[in-house]
């Protein structure tokens, strides 16, 4: 494979770049889209309706310049490392051939179902792969160094979920392209190589229900919890705030991004039984506390 004529285009990128920055609001595929942000304040507005909460802002200001730069890291991220998450999709996918052979396309349409389960596939394994790099992040001190930056402040807002170094911000990506890849690879193997997941305005349905599933309130101060039923499946709002708290009897647990599954399997999760939903977290993690207390990388 030759690799001699790829050029970094400065110009470009920069284009690019303002394109990410452009949809942000305006396109399911932006960091905020607007029906998005609209969940997201309905729900806050549920919560906030039944509770007293007050909020001094001047912690969120003080947070917001750090918050903003990290942002547009971010979003440059994304612009720079999309021919490397390109490649790391084809390198899952193309591990599943090596495995079981390069399959046929499929001589006839594809059913809802199969669309839809391709789509499943990729959200779940994908999903798995960064509940391990986020956990990666977590378990090694010069990692966790550069992790420590998300754990950092002492309030969260939804441009919290940006708080990366962008090297930190890559890997992320990259596990999530790759588990995509692998499951496009097994999707391939079992209905053939022209099978398609199932979209709806170009993003993978099951990604969409998520972003629409107050995934903004994540990083706030909004203590949205889900049936324990539910929480056995999902990461409620209130459930990655404790990821975030500054109790150490909640740290380095529920690192699941979407599922919480993931957690339950391998004895990292806390669900609303295990602490009060009502009681308020400090948020918080000193660095030299979070890595004294570091679990190994396997559980």
């Amino acid at each position: 494979m030759d690799f001699s004529n790829l050029k970094f285009d400065p110009q470009a990128s920069l284009l690019a770049w303002f394109e990410v920055l452009r949809v942000s609001l305006s396109e399911p595929r932006g960091l905020f889209w607007w029906p998005t942000l609209m969940l997201a304040a309905f729900g806050a507005a549920l919560v906030l309706r039944s509770r007293n909460i007050r909020t001094d802002i001047k912690p969120y200001l003080r947070e917001l310049p750090v918050d903003l730069l990290a942002f547009l890291g971010y979003t440059l991220t994304i612009v720079l490392m999309s021919p490397f998450l390109f490649w790391a999709t084809v390198g899952g996918t193309m591990l599943v051939f090596l495995a079981f052979g390069v399959p046929a396309p499929s001589a006839v349409p594809h059913e809802f179902w199969q669309v839809a389960l391709v789509a499943a596939l990729a959200f779940v394994i994908g999903d798995f792969c960064l509940y391990w790099s986020h956990r990666l992040f977590h378990a090694f001190r010069p990692l966790w160094a550069l992790h420590s930056l998300h754990h950092r402040p002492r309030v969260l807002t939804p441009l919290t979920a940006f708080r990366f170094w962008p090297p930190e911000a890559a890997c992320h990506f990259l596990a999530f392209n790759f588990g995509e890849g692998l499951a496009y690879g097994i999707a391939y193997e079992l209905f053939g190589i022209n099978v398609t997941p199932l979209k709806y305005l170009g993003i993978n349905v099951f990604l969409l229900a998520w972003y629409l599933a107050f995934s903004h309130l994540r990083h706030s101060a909004i203590p949205l919890h889900f049936p324990t039923w539910l929480s056995r499946v999902l990461i409620s709002p209130r459930m990655h705030q404790v990821h975030h708290s500054a109790d150490p009897a909640h740290h380095h647990r529920n690192f699941g991004t979407a599922l919480s599954v993931w957690d339950g399997i391998f004895g990292t999760r806390i669900i609303n039984r295990s602490f009060s939903p009502v009681s308020k977290l400090y948020f918080h993690i000193s660095a030299f506390v979070a890595t004294r207390s570091s679990p190994t990388f396997f559980p």
